[in-house]
């Protein structure tokens, strides 16, 4: 079972990670790696953080001449922005801020509740989404691993604020590219720059809906059996598990609500040189928890980040008193950043399936179990 375990803090020393279970002979493209990092710091609508760290990872262990070994892997990620003098201790005292007033919509407020204390800065650190940067580098090597038996991802923005787009995701076009990752039109571009500023202006945020696409998954992954072996249920939980995503749905919802059954399921038939072939993906590629061999499409609903530069209405637990929340450095707009974070953590579940579908424990016996070339 491939599985990952990270730890660190937003402002601790560093963020890592150890990856357990992946297969032995991927060369991994450390490049790559840094690329997928440096766009989710770099995406617009980020803010003053950004521009401090320069995430690179630091690989521990688990490659030999930078190919996998089959030992677990560790890395890490250092932090430029580490509080060093207020995270460390001294004479038994916690020098580092301590925050009472917890920000409605982050974890805070349910943090400081479950572990029955009044100071939520031990929650925050940890909740933040600057871990999201483990997760970059757990996806990109997964990616790079689903590469080599021709599966290939990619994350789409549907919307920003009110600024939306059609996508024909049956002619899905991904050659073209704008600055802003996950958009390819630029009239898009356009509307998505200038609900972000608006935004920014009003001392705001703004959140959206995003699209994660998977091309050429073999049929058969996941399991109709059980509840927790569905394929679903994992991507499901996985993409849940993302900061601010409130929604996960397979295929076009939209056509969902309101359709005949028989308008709304994905018929099957011969073609004409006697292939199997679905007349549309309504379901999203995956159908009673498995796989059916079309492109899984997963859409997700982001809600705008909880840090707000002009302030919330909340509670002071020091002062047991009605107050506005004291402003974290925080993004403007995630949607671009947390677009490339999910694809990375698809990218996961489905190695992860994949493996436990293959039980191989080497890229070659990935590939030729799943019966396609090794692109090595």
């Amino acid at each position: 079972m491939l599985r990952y375990l990270s730890a660190g803090e937003s402002h601790g020393e560093a963020l890592v990670a150890i990856i357990d279970g992946f297969p032995r002979g991927l060369r991994v493209n450390i490049d790559d790696i840094n690329r997928e990092l440096y766009i989710r710091q770099t995406t617009y609508g980020r803010g003053e953080r950004s521009k401090i760290e320069q995430d690179k990872v630091h690989f521990v262990s688990g490659l030999r001449g930078g190919v996998t070994t089959g030992n677990p892997i560790s890395f890490l990620i250092p932090n430029k922005d580490y509080w060093k003098d207020s995270l460390d201790c001294c004479d038994g005292d916690i020098r580092l801020k301590s925050v009472y007033r917890p920000r409605p919509g982050h974890a805070d407020f349910a943090g400081v509740q479950k572990y029955g204390i009044s100071d939520a800065r031990d929650i925050l650190e940890r909740a933040s989404a600057r871990d999201t940067a483990t997760r970059c580098v757990v996806g990109s090597i997964c990616c790079q691993l689903l590469a080599q038996v021709g599966i290939l991802l990619y994350g789409i923005i549907l919307q920003i604020g009110n600024a939306k787009i059609d996508i024909d995701f049956g002619n899905l076009d991904t050659s073209k590219s704008t600055d802003i990752y996950g958009i390819n039109d630029s009239n898009f571009a356009t509307r998505v720059v200038q609900e972000i500023d608006s935004a920014k202006k009003n001392k705001d945020t703004v959140g959206g809906k995003i699209a994660i696409i998977a091309k050429g998954m073999p049929i058969g992954v996941g399991s109709y059996t059980s509840y927790d072996t569905k394929l679903t249920y994992h991507i499901s939980a996985a993409l849940a598990s993302l900061q601010t995503v409130k929604s996960v749905e397979f295929g076009d919802i939209s056509n969902l609500i309101g359709s005949r059954g028989s308008n709304f399921q994905d018929c099957i038939y011969y073609d004409d040189f006697g292939d199997i072939r679905h007349a549309s993906n309504n379901a999203g590629g995956i159908t009673g928890g498995v796989s059916n061999g079309q492109d899984i499409i997963v859409r997700c609903g982001l809600k705008p980040i909880p840090t707000i530069l002009k302030g919330m209405q909340t509670i002071d637990f020091a002062t047991m008193t009605n107050e506005k929340n004291i402003y974290q450095r925080s993004d403007i707009c995630h949607v671009p950043a947390a677009c490339l974070v999910a694809k990375n953590i698809l990218a996961f579940v489905l190695a992860q399936q994949l493996i436990s579908h293959t039980g191989a424990v080497t890229v070659e016996q990935f590939s030729e179990r799943l019966g396609r070339k090794n692109n090595i």
